[in-house]
């Protein structure tokens, strides 16, 4: 207890990993993949890639698809994760291009429609190394594949048509995917094993790059259409908490903006030692960014969330989202926790205003930290209480 924290990140990963200690010690493991797989980024342009592979057999698809997360706590997501152990290969990211055998092996598990039988042989017994991200889900034990036997099931059609459409963009792919209703975490898999795009051009994604080119790509696309509806009427605000993460969006009546500012509280991953919150951030105006954002993979599936909520309504926002990250957060479980957060929080009913500022101090009233703190580290605020604007001097 001397982190002071409700409940300790190094017990809870002892019990993950004491519960799965039995399945570590073989060279051998023999279970039902949600499908899923894993590519690494040390190295690039050679990678580790490879199956995430359980040792209990059935359908295990909610161990690898986040939509299906949100309302679990904290230990239930660890366990989940330490429970996949992560078969890995030496890959050049250009054999994508014409796929060895082991790529077209995990190809047509990425393809299938429900879990697949993988049985597979390691050269050494699996090494927990536990991997924490907040970028990408954690993960757990992984070992070198010795060799790799995978018993494929019914190809899902929709990711079938654009796996062997090689003439098609990879960004068109996603979109196409998408609009299809398949899950982003399934499109983000697909990317990563090189499955998109123009034959001669795919390449094998690390995960923690597919999973940002997605969000990125799906939201530009939406943009396009959110950009041509009027503004909302009025100040909207939604509120939503989750593994004591608290988000508090709002959208403003004008043309597309868009900041996210996350706060990590002290005693969290990225401030454990820290005396005050820790404040990040990144914005963009109607023209959009050209930088990657600096706060990183939680910037674009946040604007995910936010373009999704505009094209349901068909009109366009300023859109703010403040997310404080508190104590209770103990281990960081990905970026599918903020875009499924948000997108949750925009499924609420708001609170309507008639100016930001009576929305913003409505926002605040749910949040730890003062909004003069906010003003500071925001471009948004600023704007919307100090910048005047042209419709002030017009009468009706």
């Amino acid at each position: 207890m001397l982190c002071g924290k409700a409940y300790c990140p190094v017990l809870s990963k002892a019990e993950a990993l004491v519960k799965h200690l039995p399945n570590l010690n073989s060279e051998h493991v023999d279970g039902s993949s949600p499908p899923g797989a894993f590519v690494g980024h040390v190295g690039y342009p050679k990678v580790y890639i490879g199956p995430l592979i359980p040792p209990t057999k059935g359908d295990t698809a909610f161990l690898d698809t986040p939509e299906l997360w949100l309302g679990k706590d904290i230990q239930t997501i660890i366990d989940y994760r330490f429970s996949l152990i992560r078969g890995k290969s030496l890959v050049d990211i250009h054999a994508a291009t014409d796929p060895t055998k082991y790529l077209l092996d995990l190809h047509d598990l990425a393809l299938s429609s429900r879990s697949v039988e993988v049985d597979a042989n390691f050269v050494k017994k699996p090494r927990m190394a536990v991997v924490l991200s907040e970028e990408t889900q954690p993960f757990g034990p992984s070992a070198l594949i010795k060799d790799l036997k995978i018993s494929p099931s019914t190809g899902e059609r929709k990711l079938e048509s654009v796996y062997y459409d090689d003439d098609q963009l990879a960004a068109d792919g996603i979109v196409e995917l998408y609009h299809e209703g398949v899950e982003v975490s399934r499109i983000q898999k697909i990317l990563s094993l090189g499955m998109l795009g123009v034959q001669e051009q795919r390449k094998i994604v690390p995960t923690r790059w597919s999973i940002t080119a997605v969000d990125d790509t799906l939201s530009k696309r939406q943009l396009a259409a959110v950009k041509r509806y009027p503004p909302i009427d009025k100040h909207q605000v939604y509120l939503y908490n989750y593994l004591d993460n608290v988000y508090a969006a709002i959208l403003s009546p004008r043309n597309w903006e868009f900041e996210w500012i996350e706060a990590w509280f002290p005693g969290t991953a990225w401030n454990e030692t820290g005396s005050a919150p820790a404040l990040m951030g990144d914005h963009e105006p109607y023209e959009g960014r050209t930088t990657y954002a600096a706060v990183g993979g939680c910037y674009y599936s946040c604007r995910l969330a936010a373009t999704e909520a505009l094209q349901r309504q068909q009109r366009q926002a300023a859109a703010l989202v403040l997310r404080e990250i508190r104590p209770g957060y103990i281990l960081p479980v990905g970026v599918w926790n903020v875009r499924e957060s948000v997108r949750a929080a925009f499924k609420t009913r708001p609170q309507i205003f008639d100016s930001f500022n009576e929305a913003f101090q409505f926002a605040c009233r749910h949040l730890s930290i003062r909004p003069q703190v906010w003003i500071k580290n925001s471009v948004l605020i600023r704007n919307e209480m100090y910048q005047p604007r042209l419709n002030q001097y017009f009468t009706s």
